[in-house]
């Protein structure tokens, strides 16, 4: 499923054709008439360069914007400041192992993520989101799991953990059926979705996550 457009991998679409208008005869044209039909004629070929080369600047740039955000080059900024300050309470959080604050070691970290949208297009490694129910009881497993990846993958995946509540309209890109909900997402394209965790979708976690990571070295 592309993350950008909302089309999903694997469901491809033949696109329609247009039927192809008939052609009737046309009447001979007198000499007045070819005239004016060269003249006419003339002035639309004019016109359809102009509109020709404003489609192909416009179509180039929308191509190079995307190329942009996929590779995480429109985006200055550096990816550690694209989301916000520590916020345990955040409806969309990246979930961070670094240093703590007050020199208390090293844990995971949860930063608020305010546009969901900006953080999957401009983010070059693999992403593991989840999507829970805050009001289910699996809700005290996935915590604790998710806080775990973000331990083992480090800087190699961003963990990204995401309440249904949430009302970061990008989240319904993902088509969540059932909760907890997890997906594997690289270059805005899903690669991977489950729900539920159990030790067959664990070991297929991460053996897609090695595989992206190997493909990327």
């Amino acid at each position: 499923m592309d993350l950008r457009r909302g089309r999903q991998t694997g469901r491809w679409r033949q696109p329609g054709r247009s039927p192809r208008r008939a052609r009737g005869n046309r009447p001979a044209a007198g000499p007045g008439q070819s005239a004016s039909w060269l003249w006419f004629g003339l002035a639309l070929f004019i016109a359809a360069a102009l509109v020709s080369g404003c489609s192909r600047q416009t179509t180039d740039q929308a191509a190079l914007t995307d190329n942009q955000a996929v590779s995480g080059q429109s985006d200055t900024t550096e990816a550690e400041t694209r989301w916000g300050e520590e916020n345990y309470n955040a409806e969309i959080a990246a979930l961070r192992y670094e240093s703590l604050t007050d020199d208390e070691g090293e844990g995971v970290v949860y930063h608020e993520i305010s546009d969901l949208e900006a953080t999957v297009s401009h983010t070059d490694s693999p992403i593991l989101l989840a999507v829970y129910d805050t009001g289910l009881s699996s809700a005290s497993t996935v915590i604790p799991y998710m806080e775990q990846q973000a331990e083992n993958w480090g800087d190699q995946v961003l963990v990204i953990l995401a309440q249904k509540s949430s009302s970061d309209s990008f989240l319904a890109q993902f088509s969540v059926e059932e909760y907890p909900a997890f997906f594997i997402v690289e270059a805005s394209q899903i690669k991977l979705r489950f729900y539920g965790l159990d030790s067959s979708s664990r070991a297929q976690l991460n053996s897609t996550l090695n595989e992206l990571l190997a493909a990327q070295s």
